[in-house]
């Protein structure tokens, strides 16, 4: 078995719907080494898990209907971007590096029925359990999500357009939204179904034709008399920071920018507890338009550690940066 790394909505999805009665068969099915046995290829995917019970067999077997899905999306696809590839030992390894919510699968679990527990077989001390996949229903399932997310991008992209600010928003949350929207069509593809993404991928030209327009003008200011090392440090954590939070925007100090972005900051307490110093900060900023218009304002207060005063100063500008890209998303 390979070591994929299933989605934990998918798992928690196929948990669920393998909850069915099964009954015990006699002498060895033609399941156990064929999965696929006795069942139509386009309408069903098959799975076997094994265990010392049969609820653990049940669950392996549901189990490995999901890495069904991800060796297939990989087979499809080594550009995938649920996969990176990693170098491990003299092999290769597949890591997924997103996640899709489980909040995306909740539902009832009487309505799921796409997916059977039907079979078992115990053989040695060691039981075995068939788990079928209805492909149709399980497609008009994903296909129902997906409509749901994708017009939901849409309404939201939609409000957005017409308040930079908002748009600015959008645009912090986007690139997550979409890469949802499109791990579930890579799940539709595995079943050779397709919603077709179109209209996502017109929007999304349109959100980088905004971003690629969008520049900020970074200042952050000490409104008190910390020393200028300290300043420095904050700041510079600060700028790099918000480089790497949100990647899709352009920080600069000078230029024609679209945006402002204006930070006032006040030291309010230092403190050493061996081995570590701490630093307390209470921070107002603002964004305003290229005409220096108010669009927004707000404040808070962050808290950081470090192993010299220079350090906490440093993290302090880190956990700023962080604090005022999380309210954008």
């Amino acid at each position: 078995m390979k070591n994929l790394l299933l989605p934990s909505g998918l798992l928690f999805l196929l948990m669920l719907a393998g909850c069915s009665s099964s009954k015990e068969v006699a002498g060895p099915p033609d399941w156990l080494n064929k999965p696929q046995a006795g069942l139509d290829d386009m309408a069903f995917a098959a799975a076997v898990g094994t265990g010392a019970t049969i609820d653990k067999a049940k669950e392996r077997a549901v189990r490995e209907l999901g890495y069904f899905f991800q060796t297939n999306i990989k087979t499809r696809s080594s550009q995938s971007t649920a996969y990176k590839e990693t170098n491990s030992g003299a092999g290769t390894s597949s890591e997924r590096t997103d996640r899709i919510s489980e909040d995306i699968f909740i539902t009832s679990a009487n309505q799921l029925s796409y997916v059977t527990v039907a079979e078992t077989y115990q053989q040695d001390g060691t039981w075995y359990a068939r788990a079928i996949l209805d492909k149709p229903a399980f497609g008009l399932y994903l296909t129902e999500i997906i409509t749901r997310e994708l017009d939901a991008y849409k309404s939201q992209f939609e409000q957005a357009r017409s308040l930079p600010i908002a748009m600015l928003k959008f645009s912090a949350g986007a690139d997550k939204k979409a890469a949802r929207i499109r791990q579930l069509d890579q799940y539709l593809s595995v079943l050779n179904q397709s919603t077709g993404l179109s209209d996502l991928a017109d929007l999304e030209k349109e959100l980088n034709a905004f971003r690629q327009n969008v520049a900020f003008m970074v200042e952050i200011q000490f409104k008190d008399s910390t020393k200028v090392k300290k300043q420095n440090m904050t700041t510079g954590a600060f700028r790099d920071e918000l480089k790497k939070t949100a990647t899709e925007l352009r920080f600069g100090e000078n230029g024609n920018p679209q945006f402002y972005l204006m930070v006032q900051v006040r030291t309010q307490g230092e403190d050493f507890i061996r081995p570590d110093y701490f630093t307390r900060l209470s921070y107002e900023y603002y964004i305003l338009d290229g005409n220096k218009t108010p669009l927004e304002k707000l404040s808070g207060t962050v808290k950081s550690a470090g192993l010299s005063e220079e350090e906490s100063y440093r993290q302090a500008g880190v956990s700023l940066a962080r604090q005022i890209t999380a309210r954008w998303k």
